[in-house]
């Protein structure tokens, strides 16, 4: 069905293959990049409400605030 060079069709094919496997191996590393994002966005936000648990459940008055600019945050 095919009557053309043979080696342009298995160089393209060949070339197909290759981009087809590149994108894979890409959308992989976004993905696993995305996901440790993830992770650590979640282990913030775990962090941030321990540390407020910590505030609110202490009986001595605490405050947190910035050393260079004296802002208190809480």
């Amino acid at each position: 069905m095919y009557e053309g060079n043979r080696f342009d069709l298995i160089s393209k094919q060949i070339n197909t293959t290759g981009t087809a496997t590149f994108a894979f191996i890409l959308n992989l590393v976004f993905y696993t990049y995305r996901k440790k994002e993830f992770v650590s966005n979640i282990k913030i936000r775990q962090s941030e409400e321990n540390l407020r648990n910590l505030f609110e459940v202490n009986p001595f008055p605490q405050t947190l605030s910035c050393l260079e600019t004296g802002e208190i945050f809480y």
